[in-house]
């Protein structure tokens, strides 16, 4: 019902906006279109009244009295008879004068007139304007005699009441409010004349400079030749319509204008009938909907009542409503859904004491787990601040749980080196709050967690984010302690390093005593001379994995330290290629290098530079697929403002997919691999990713098995070496 009444008053009070917008602009047209009317009709009535006058005075310039003025035959008294003559039919003329054509007066009657510049060429009409207002308006017209010659000029003075009585006569018809005014410019600036018979209420007015007018006021438009009728503001700032025309005999512009608001008066009056009538409606509409929706939802309250007092323990109610229609079909239907209530809620109840339990059990086995297990947890929400921590974390990082809660996880997991440098960099619960990925801690670097009391613990960590739907709430960081593990492999790699040593020594024996077995060649037979190039094979194998070996215990061992020079990529890139073509030929493949061909240098150490370039280049060729058509890699340098960018591609037997995460691991070789070659160390990206690390550059692959792989390093121009602590 409540509906009814909404709708009823929307279309009340849109059919009477509708109708007050229609009405007022239906009177504002017929307002607009009496205006200009009455503007055409007095501009019509000025425009002829003036020029009866100057057809008068043309017919007066042939007179005898004013010729024979001009041919000095007549005198003063001449003139003053004629202007009285005249003055019986023309009221409003007031005075006379007579020039010859020198511009000399001969002659006056009446008020003095004066010339005005033109006077003596050309027909002039020139009002006549002072403090009151326009009073008189004057009339200069040659006197001519036969055969062609201007022998002198009649000026004529008329009242400018004869030539604004039909003006000021139409206008009372439109109203108290309406106004004629008359508009000029002079000097600059735009003059208003008001005009009247009565001369107290006449009076002249400046609007100011043209220039600093605006363009599309009315009366500015009238004074500038224009014509029509428009909504504009008065010169007191009224909102007005106007309806103006162009005098062009007097050279002014004329508009009449009327004040809107008193113009559309009975539009007012209207839509303030209309409203009261819609309101009487509306009212009336209400009052008969609220007498019926009383009546009809009475049942209805009645069944609202019982459903309110529903609730655990009160589920049974009774049929109360005996309508015989809808209302009581809908009484039982609420009975019956009461009963079923009843019965699923206590079925509910049982579900949620089973699940309730289950809950709590597996809330204290999932606490003993966090509290009993030797792995440190830290949880932190979205912003990076811890909110909870277990008793393993506090052990881990010496600190007190609760006082831990609310700080950073920066200033409680601060990282390190193992000589003590801070880690620089976005740390890693950071980097997963923003990938919303898991993030592990680097397999081939150390790092170490300095604790409460400053000393670094060895850890290794992974930080996976915790999702609520698709929405990210926060992440949770496990930490392990591998400070035996760091041990064990500190002397394992001390071990390798002095196995390496000491066996560099019988293989380079070995060595010289195959080279000088082989220069003996013409006195051995086939089989030796195979197995001399099997053992100077496994010899040179093993010279290379031993020295392999060797640079991966001094990079782990810190002992590898950049020695920074200024290095032209350019020329170190032309050199690669070179070493890179003499492999591939031996491989039937093709090498090429893109790279600008001005000097490109940066700040870094060249020795190392060249092990990292040169462990690409040699996979690129080794494992480019044999016998391939066309086979081809690619080395590629780009400079940028801050970087250098070398790319080393090739068309080999790529990386398969599931082994891509692992190949920068120490002694990781992928099946593809294995299978092609069983020579290799799998060091050469382990000491590579090492290398690259401590010249503060990075490197990034794509690779599609069978398709050929793509290694992107990047050098900044400028790298910083850390002095140890």
């Amino acid at each position: 019902m409540s509906q009814a009444v909404i709708l009823t008053a929307f279309v009340i009070i849109v059919l009477t906006t509708l109708a007050f917008v229609i009405s007022r602009s239906m009177i504002e047209r017929s307002v607009r279109t009496n205006l200009s009317s009455i503007a055409s009709i007095a501009e019509d009535a000025i425009e002829a009244n003036l020029q009866r006058d100057r057809e008068r005075a043309g017919l007066l310039s042939a007179h005898s009295d004013i010729k024979a003025i001009l041919a000095g035959n007549a005198s003063f008294p001449t003139l003053e008879r004629l202007l009285a003559q005249i003055q019986r039919d023309q009221e409003s003329l007031i005075a006379m004068e007579v020039y010859d054509a020198e511009g000399i007066i001969l002659a006056r009657a009446g008020d003095q007139i004066g010339l005005v510049p033109d006077a003596l060429r050309i027909p002039v009409y020139h009002p006549v304007i002072d403090e009151k207002g326009w009073e008189y308006y004057d009339v200069f017209t040659p006197v001519w005699i036969s055969g062609g010659t201007r022998i002198g000029v009649l000026a004529l003075r008329y009242k400018a009441d004869s030539a604004l009585v039909p003006l000021l006569s139409v206008v009372p018809s439109l109203g108290d409010t309406a106004q004629t005014v008359l508009i000029f410019e002079q000097n600059g600036e735009l003059q208003l004349l008001h005009p009247d018979l009565d001369e107290e209420k006449s009076y002249i007015l400046s609007l100011g400079a043209v220039s600093d007018l605006n363009p599309g006021l009315a009366l500015l438009q009238a004074a500038r030749g224009k014509e029509g009728v428009m909504r504009s503001d008065d010169y007191r700032g009224n909102d007005t319509l106007v309806a103006f025309r162009y005098l062009p005999t007097l050279g002014w512009g004329m508009a009449i204008q009327v004040d809107r608001q008193a113009a559309l008066i009975d539009v007012r009056k209207l839509a303030i009938s209309h409203a009261s009538i819609g309101t009487m409606i509306l009212i009336l509409a209400a009052a008969l909907a609220y007498i019926l929706a009383h009546q009809l939802t009475a049942p209805l309250r009645e069944l609202t009542e019982k459903v309110s007092h529903l609730r655990p323990g009160h589920w049974q109610i009774r049929h109360t409503v005996h309508s015989g229609d809808e209302v009581e079909l809908l009484d039982r239907v609420v009975v019956d859904l009461s009963t079923r209530l009843r019965n699923i809620y206590e079925r509910l109840e049982q579900e949620v004491q089973a699940r309730t339990e289950q809950l709590r059990k597996q809330f204290a086995l999932d606490r003993a787990i966090l509290e009993n297990i030797d792995y440190g947890v830290i949880t932190v929400d979205r912003r990076g601040t811890i909110t909870g921590i277990n008793p393993a974390a506090e052990i881990l990082l010496g600190i007190d749980g609760e006082g831990a809660e609310g700080r950073s996880i920066e200033s409680v997991m601060e990282l390190s080196t193992n000589r003590g440098t801070p880690v620089t960099g976005i740390h890693p619960v950071r980097q997963c709050l923003r990938s919303g990925k898991v993030v592990h801690s680097p397999a081939s670097g150390k790092l170490n967690v300095r604790k409460a009391d400053k000393k670094l613990l060895p850890v290794m960590f992974a930080v996976s984010p915790l999702h609520e739907r698709s929405k990210l709430f926060g992440a949770i960081v496990v930490l392990q302690d591998i400070t035996e593990a760091s041990h064990i492999d500190s002397l394992k790699s001390e071990f390798i390093s002095l196995a390496s040593h000491q066996l560099r020594t019988p293989l380079s024996a070995i060595r010289w005593y195959v080279e000088l077995f082989q220069g003996e060649k013409k006195h051995l037979t086939d089989n030796q001379k195979s197995y001399l190039h099997e053992m100077e094979h496994a010899t040179i194998r093993m010279v290379a994995l031993l020295s392999s070996l060797l640079q991966t215990a001094r990079l782990e061992e810190d002992d590898v330290h950049p020695v920074v020079q200024m290095v032209d990529m350019s020329e170190l890139m032309r050199e690669l290629q070179a070493d890179c073509q003499t492999l591939a030929n031996g491989e039937g493949l093709k090498c090429s290098l893109d790279s600008p061909r001005k000097a490109v240098r940066i700040s870094t150490d060249p020795t190392l530079v060249r092990i990292v370039l040169q462990n690409l280049m040699i996979n690129a060729v080794k494992y480019s697929l044999k016998g391939k058509k066309n086979g081809h890699v690619i080395l590629n340098m780009k400079e940028t403002k801050k970087n250098v960018q070398i790319s080393i591609s090739d068309e080999g037997i790529g990386i398969p997919k599931g082994e891509q995460s692992r190949i920068f691991q120490k002694f990781f070789r992928a099946k593809n691999v294995r299978r092609m070659d069983t020579d290799g160390s799998g060091l050469g990206l382990y000491i590579t990713r090492s290398i690259l690390d401590r010249l503060g550059a990075s490197v990034e692959f794509h690779s599609i098995e069978n398709e050929g792989t793509i290694f992107t390093v990047t050098f900044p121009k400028k790298i910083v070496i850390r002095k140890k602590k």
